[in-house]
């Protein structure tokens, strides 16, 4: 697979050439770049199958490296996103699917290899790499996602839905699918299983699994009766939990400090 590094910073650039001359060596590395200019040059020239794309570079975004090559009808290739935040990671868990990858510095080997082993096999089974108005878009995502709290939902056919997470009231499960319900009223079904946005959120304080099928963004509770398993959300629906769910729903209200706009609980 013959691959390049788009990587400003010479010490992690020198550890995942490393990792990949010890580990992979079916990679084959042409070059490696730190600035836009000199990335859209290597990219343009080698035609890599695999690039390894840092977020961050020194005179700028590598969104721009992706925006020249669109510009100039450049062919579409795999890619494996780096980036230096680990803090807000649900955008970047939410894109992490076939399409798609990242490692997050600093770049752990377990984590390198099975961004590899997902793009061997796309490779192998000839799937078409991603197209790059997408990874821009993602890139842009990536960048902002931070400050703005976006979540983003793959939906059918692969297509992104991004949202504000305080718009979120709730989510449902429907068999291997989730129903994402917006405090207005409006929902969208997303392609994963609601196991997997536990997991995506179970360090984000604001959403709480309250029964097997619910997990509810507590952002937007208005009050919560532990007797019903009843909670209103600040639109006026009502939902429920189980009543396991119910029980450690109030323990959670009840600690301090969990939540950061607290709404009337009982």
């Amino acid at each position: 697979m013959n691959a390049v590094i788009i990587e400003d910073n010479p010490l992690d650039l020198k550890l995942l050439a490393s990792m990949l001359a010890m580990h992979h060596s079916e990679v084959n590395i042409e070059g490696n770049a730190g600035n836009v200019e000199e990335g859209f040059d290597l990219i343009a020239s080698t035609r890599p199958e695999l690039v390894f794309l840092d977020i961050e570079l020194s005179d700028g975004n590598s969104f721009e490296i992706l925006k020249k090559l669109k510009v100039h009808g450049h062919p579409s290739f795999h890619c494996i996103i780096i980036t230096a935040h680990n803090s807000f990671d649900y955008t970047l868990q939410a894109i992490q699917f076939d399409a798609l990858d990242f490692i997050v510095k600093p770049i752990q080997p377990d984590h390198l290899s099975k961004a590899l082993i997902k793009a061997f096999k796309k490779i192998q089974n000839n799937i078409a790499p991603i197209d790059l108005p997408t990874i821009m878009n993602y890139m842009s995502l990536l960048s902002t996602q931070h400050s703005n709290k976006k979540i983003a939902f793959q939906v059918v056919r692969g297509a992104i839905e991004v949202i504000d997470s305080d718009l979120i009231a709730y989510l449902e499960a429907d068999d291997k699918m989730t129903i994402v319900h917006n405090i207005d009223g409006n929902k969208f079904h997303a392609s994963n299983n609601i196991g997997y946005y536990k997991r995506l959120f179970e360090h984000e304080l604001s959403f709480f699994q309250i029964a097997k099928n619910i997990i509810v963004n507590t952002k937007n509770v208005k009050r919560f009766d532990p007797y019903e398993t009843m909670v209103t959300l600040n639109n006026g629906k009502n939902i429920f939990a189980s009543r396991r769910g119910a029980h450690e729903f109030k323990k959670f209200l009840q600690e301090p400090g969990n939540l950061s706009e607290k709404g009337e609980s009982a």
